[in-house]
């Protein structure tokens, strides 16, 4: 077994999400400045929010891997600080939403951090087989991603 293994975020659900959300947002402001007077090209407006979206959350998922470690799962709360939730810490689990994005709330209860988990991840099922070689069969954080991996 590795004492390390990383995993990032999905490009093709990053793209999917900065695509509608860059369109969505960025077509809107094009047709209004169509409708003002400017040239068509503002309608590109939309596609290069959606790019830069998607060029954003690119960067985000290079800075911020998750990595799978013999001590521990190294993530990141929703500030994008890193901590280190070792595989004995009693958590809770719960499934949570951002713009469409899904995520694992892990709550660490001794202190109550919470740390985010994207359901997003290109390799889910080795990311799955490599936190299940590290903890128990019914621990939270297993249950709760073959739950998500059977729903999806």
């Amino acid at each position: 077994m590795n004492k390390q293994q990383r995993f990032r975020d999905g490009p093709l659900t990053l793209w999917r999400w900065a695509a509608l959300y860059g369109t969505a947002f960025g077509l809107p402001i094009g047709l209004l400045l169509v409708l003002q007077g400017s040239n068509w090209l503002a309608l590109l407006l939309s596609e290069v929010v959606a790019i830069g979206i998607f060029l954003i959350l690119s960067l985000a998922a290079w800075v911020y891997p998750i990595d799978v470690k013999t001590e521990g799962l190294r993530l990141y709360d929703f500030q994008g600080r890193y901590g280190l939730l070792a595989w004995d810490d009693p958590i809770e689990c719960e499934p949570w939403r951002f713009f469409g994005l899904r995520y694992l709330r892990v709550r660490r209860l001794e202190d109550g951090r919470v740390f985010t988990l994207p359901l997003y991840l290109s390799e889910m099922d080795r990311f799955l087989h490599a936190i299940e070689a590290r903890t128990f069969a019914d621990h939270p954080l297993v249950t709760s991603l073959r739950k998500f991996i059977a729903n999806s």
